[in-house]
């Protein structure tokens, strides 16, 4: 029990099939992978994907995945040094999932990236918004 207002040591996790899904406290957000992919949600509440919504997802980053790429090589061209295949990686953000039909790819942890990161929002399998973030 928690009478004093003193958060709990772990983190909550929830197995539904084969996936676990483990709440950060620190971060505020769900974590869960899928075929390879780690998926997160911001919040405090999970709103769990069935496996239709995974695979539409899981297909979509496959059939969008040169587009990205390209996107990332044309933005990178004008900073020099920084590439693409270093070592980057993505995650796919659900949290609007639900309620909007619309996810992200967030792209990361690339060594010559520092701390940027690029969203790109996915909406009826195509790439509507792209944001780049420091």
């Amino acid at each position: 029990m928690n009478f004093f207002g003193k958060k709990p040591d772990s983190n909550p996790q929830i197995i539904f099939g084969a996936i676990a899904a483990t709440y950060s406290n620190k971060e505020e957000l769900w974590t869960f992978e899928y075929e390879g992919v780690e998926h997160i949600s911001y919040g405090n509440i999970l709103r769990l994907l069935n496996n239709s919504a995974l695979e539409l997802m899981r297909g979509d980053v496959v059939k969008l995945m040169p587009e990205m790429k390209y996107r990332l090589e044309l933005g990178w061209k004008e900073w020099g040094n920084v590439r693409i295949g270093d070592g980057e990686s993505y995650f796919i953000n659900a949290t609007d999932f639900q309620e909007k039909q619309e996810y992200e790819i967030c792209w990361t942890d690339g060594a010559s990236w520092g701390d940027m990161s690029i969203d790109f929002t996915i909406k009826d399998h195509q790439i509507i918004n792209e944001d780049w973030n420091d």
